[in-house]
């Protein structure tokens, strides 16, 4: 469903995606997405309602533009964007809470991070085996995912995303720990900035 529950979308074994919209008390049938080569295995609107994603058996994510859709309903002239996303079957597919990032898991064992223009943003590498269902937490900055593995990975977005999101993250989280923890000194609760900390670079093997 969409977030307005306006719309769903149902997938389907052909390679098809059937959408539905509410009309005054009922849901009718409004158009019929066929863009995929095999079975359609996950879909999923943004919670702007401005997008539909749908995730296949062909290794693809199909990114649609909801306007669009509406716009040429009477046709069968939608062309999403395709995003060759994964090398094995896409499992599941998620917007961000501020619909700014999607996320995709694969039987290839990876989640992967994507921007609305279809770009590839990050691998996100842990499972052993195919991972079958990915959620955000509320504010966006946690991805779950959980594997035929046995296990579920909690991703912290601010430190997989970044260096400088990284430095930042680690002064925050420090900075908390300094200035609510009732038995360090006062002299102590100094922690430094990120914009105070000297330029570091990385050779591959340790931090120079």
């Amino acid at each position: 469903f969409s977030s307005d529950r306006q719309m769903y979308a149902i997938a389907k074994e052909d390679g098809s995606v059937e959408l539905w919209r509410k009309e005054e008390d009922e849901f009718r049938f409004l158009i019929n997405l066929n863009q995929h080569d095999n079975v359609v295995l996950a879909v999923c609107f943004s919670p702007d309602g401005k997008f539909l994603a749908t995730g296949s058996a062909d290794k693809t994510v199909k990114l649609w533009q909801i306007d669009k859709i509406l716009n040429n309903a009477s046709t069968t002239s939608v062309t999403p964007t395709n995003i060759p996303a994964h090398t094995d079957r896409v499992t599941a597919v998620r917007f961000s809470p501020n619909s700014d990032l999607i996320a995709t898991a694969s039987y290839d064992k990876t989640v992967k991070l994507w921007n609305l223009d279809g770009t590839f943003k990050k691998t996100l590498h842990g499972h052993n085996d195919q991972v079958n269902a990915l959620d955000f937490s509320p504010y966006g900055q946690i991805l779950a995912s959980a594997s035929n593995d046995k296990t579920a990975i909690l991703w912290n977005l601010k430190l997989e995303l970044g260096l400088d999101q990284l430095i930042d993250y680690g002064c925050e989280w420090i900075s908390g720990y300094l200035t609510n923890n009732p038995n360090v000194s006062e002299s102590d609760r100094k922690v430094l900035s990120p914009q105070e900390f000297p330029t570091l670079k990385y050779d591959s093997q340790k931090w120079i």
